[in-house]
């Protein structure tokens, strides 16, 4: 059973038992008190009648002499007056202190002992009608007789039954103009519980950058404040995730990418040493050319993992020999040199810059590699260093160039010029990714002019220290 109907079935079964047991208890109140002003009422004409008649039986007394005729006299008199008002009189001597009386050809016979000095009623049912008795002593020569006053108030009974027939009839139509009004009241203090629960279930199916749109102040609206911002601090740890996998994959293929360079060099060497007549000497220079590999590969792959995984901004920073630097990186890039029979012309002073020279060495192959892929067989690249305060790096080749429109996406993870074409500087994937990256992180800015068919110019400056 959903909410909202608990909440109206029971506020409803609350509001009809108080409502109703309202309604009778308004009904018996107004019953009752009927009932009290037509007692205070019989009791006043009870007492009025008795001092009327007892003076009037003195009167007839002195004429007449008999008692007994006396009275028959005044209550044959005062019995037509008062019946034609509704009331029945009675004179009964004290002995007889049980009252037998009729109205309207009904009997009554209850036992009706006032007390001297006070009166004393009752009342009772006779025959689908109500009766009010009221019994009392008598003054003077009849002290030893009790005046019976006897008044239908069945009008009393009808108006009360009258009564309660409107009140349950008002009480249905109140009823159904509260169900009315507590149904729609429901229906709208429900209303930000079905958003939070729509809310959720597209959250669950997988929209998760949906809210619930709650207005207002009170417990509801802040809870749907809580769960928008629970919602706010999920979606983040989704993206925290997402990011850190995203970074786990693209250091996999950083590494796998980067790690193409060295691993041709070792396999060169490997190569040398397993088919040249070399002498020990070359055999030695090749081993330690194969184990500074080995050990730049584990630098590199550190460093990588650093910058993907950890997403570090800082670095610590050593001192760099830009010259002895470009000779390894020269030496490193011997066989693809060769192998696309490109010439590099290195012009380098004894600049210095400061960062991490693994990732500096890095960076300079990667750049180099894409000129030398971009350049035609017999081709040339100009390597330039150049600028003290400001150190800039400027690399040029005389390959097939780029518009525009691609030099503005180069930097961009995994994309490509031509797809059909080998990775090149027109064709940056991976390589251009993580040069941008290593840029930043040492603070440096790289820049890119190209014209299609001419070449390309790449620069580098380091302009803090």
């Amino acid at each position: 059973m959903k909410l909202w109907l608990k909440i109206f079935i029971v506020t409803l079964i609350l509001f009809l038992a108080a409502f109703y047991a309202g309604i009778f208890f308004l009904s018996n109140i107004v019953y009752k008190t009927s009932l009290d002003n037509a007692r205070a009422q019989a009791f006043a004409q009870h007492n009025f009648v008795a001092n009327l008649l007892a003076s009037n039986l003195a009167m007839i007394l002195e004429r007449e002499r008999d008692m007994d005729k006396a009275r028959d006299v005044a209550m044959d008199y005062y019995a037509k007056y008062y019946e034609k008002r509704g009331v029945r009189l009675e004179l009964l001597p004290q002995k007889d202190v049980t009252v037998r009386g009729s109205l309207g050809g009904a009997r009554v016979q209850e036992q009706l002992t006032p007390e001297f000095g006070r009166r004393q009623s009752l009342i009772v049912s006779q025959d689908g009608h109500m009766v009010i008795y009221v019994s009392g002593y008598m003054a003077g020569h009849f002290s030893d007789h009790i005046l019976i006053y006897s008044q239908d108030i069945t009008d009393i009974a009808q108006a009360q039954h009258a009564l309660t027939n409107r009140l349950i009839f008002s009480g249905v139509i109140v009823t159904l103009l509260f169900l009315a009004v507590l149904y729609l009241l429901l229906n709208r203090l429900m209303k930000p519980v079905r958003v939070l629960q729509q809310t959720s279930e597209q959250i669950a199916a997988g929209a998760y950058d949906v809210r619930a749109d709650i207005k207002g102040n009170d417990e509801i609206a802040l809870l749907g404040l809580r769960f928008n911002s629970m919602a706010d601090e999920i979606l983040s740890r989704m993206d925290e995730e997402r990011q850190n996998a995203l970074a786990k994959q693209q250091f996999i293929d950083n590494l796998a990418h980067e790690l193409r360079t060295p691993l041709t060099t070792i396999y060169g060497y490997a190569e040398f040493l397993q088919r040249a007549k070399a002498s020990d000497d070359d055999r030695i220079s090749a081993t330690d050319h194969i184990m500074q590999q080995v050990q730049r590969m584990q630098a590199l792959s550190a460093k990588l993992l650093e910058l993907s995984i950890t997403r570090r901004t800082d670095i610590d920073k050593e001192e760099i020999h830009l010259a002895s630097c470009l000779e390894r990186v020269c030496e490193m890039l011997l066989p693809s040199l060769g192998q696309e029979q490109v010439k590099l012309a290195i012009s380098c002073g004894d600049q210095i810059v400061y960062g991490s020279e693994v990732l500096i060495e890095q960076l300079l192959i990667n750049l180099l590699d894409n000129a030398v892929k971009a350049s035609p067989k017999g081709g040339r690249i100009s390597l330039k260093v150049f600028g003290e305060d400001a150190v800039v790096i400027e690399i040029a080749d005389q390959g097939r160039g780029m518009a525009p429109q691609q030099i503005e996406r180069i930097f961009e993870p995994f994309y490509r010029v031509d797809a059909a074409r080998s990775r090149a500087l027109g064709g940056a994937g991976l390589g251009l990714s993580l040069c941008k990256q290593i840029a930043d992180v040492h603070n440096a800015r790289i820049d890119v002019v190209s014209r299609v068919g001419e070449g390309t110019t790449v620069t580098l400056c380091f302009t803090t220290p």
